[in-house]
């Protein structure tokens, strides 16, 4: 997350805590108190993300360009491994059903591997042997509309529509040929470097039961079912489950696990195809106003 990131969302969290005091006096209810240990307009999550990754990438060449490009395995291709990456995410009420849910992820992972096999990405092929510099950025954005249809002290559970958004970026440097009629030219230093947008629009469910007041067991889930338009490609599921424990009615720790996958393909001059699932946990400190 760059600075300019963290400046923003810092911001943001202030401005909805500077608001409370205006929105409190329409919760806080003694019963919801009693029961489920607090009322709470506002909640935020902060915390780290353990991601195991299986992760499979295709750059193929331009239009002027030979070869379908390689399947690529980041992982056993290129060596890059586990990566715990920072996490922000958190809800607004806007009564006893409407809300808004928010949330930030973002990671990178980067390596020098010594190639055991030979790969095209975009116009250029790297021979068995070549020593690679490899790294990955993603930036996950998303933001929902939730209605609850049911909200009592002991349980919530409701749907929610909205977009997640994953900026990828891709960078491969080393000695390459370039692939065009009549074969590889002689190797030299290649960057290879790309920038995509996966926009997922997803339909989603979540749930949330009070065992004891502040002791509450969460879950919920993401989808998008398989799309195929205007050349794209996409398919989506998120889904997680967890649990968090309050020790006052603002403060307090969450644990879950989380399982996500995303196939995504594009189409136009060339192709890109991205296939990845991560899954692990994500340890946070909870707050709640």
């Amino acid at each position: 997350m760059t600075s300019i990131g963290r400046i923003r969302l810092f911001t943001v969290v202030l401005l909805l805590l500077a608001s409370r005091a205006l929105f409190a006096q329409n919760f806080e209810d003694p019963q919801w108190i009693a029961e489920k240990g607090m009322d709470e307009r506002f909640g935020l999550n902060l915390g780290g993300f353990f991601q195991k990754f299986g992760t499979t990438l295709q750059i193929g060449p331009s239009t002027s360009g030979e070869g379908n490009g390689t399947d690529i395995d980041l992982e056993r291709d290129l060596g890059l491994g586990s990566q715990t990456s920072f996490r922000a995410e958190g809800y607004w009420r806007f009564g006893r059903h409407g809300r808004f849910d928010f949330g930030y992820g973002g990671w990178t992972r980067k390596e020098t591997h010594t190639l055991e096999k030979t790969i095209d990405v975009g116009d250029h092929e790297y021979a068995v042997g070549a020593s690679v510099d490899f790294r990955q950025h993603t930036d996950v954005w998303s933001a929902y509309y939730g209605y609850s249809f049911v909200n009592t002290p002991k349980v919530e559970f409701g749907l929610r529509l909205g977009i997640s958004a994953t900026h990828n970026t891709f960078e491969l440097n080393g000695e390459a040929s370039v692939i065009g009629p009549g074969g590889g030219a002689s190797a030299s230093r290649t960057l290879e470097e790309r920038k995509f947008w996966a926009p997922l629009p997803t339909l989603g469910a979540y749930v949330s039961a009070t065992i004891v007041p502040r002791l509450f067991a969460t879950g919920n889930v993401q989808w998008l079912p398989k799309i195929t338009a205007s050349n794209y490609s996409v398919e989506y599921i998120e889904a997680r489950g967890g649990l968090e424990y309050f020790f006052t009615q603002n403060f307090g720790l969450g644990i879950n696990y989380d399982y996500v996958k995303l196939d995504f393909s594009h189409n136009v001059t060339r192709t890109y195809a991205l296939h990845y699932r991560y899954d692990g946990p994500f340890g946070y400190l909870t707050l709640a106003f």
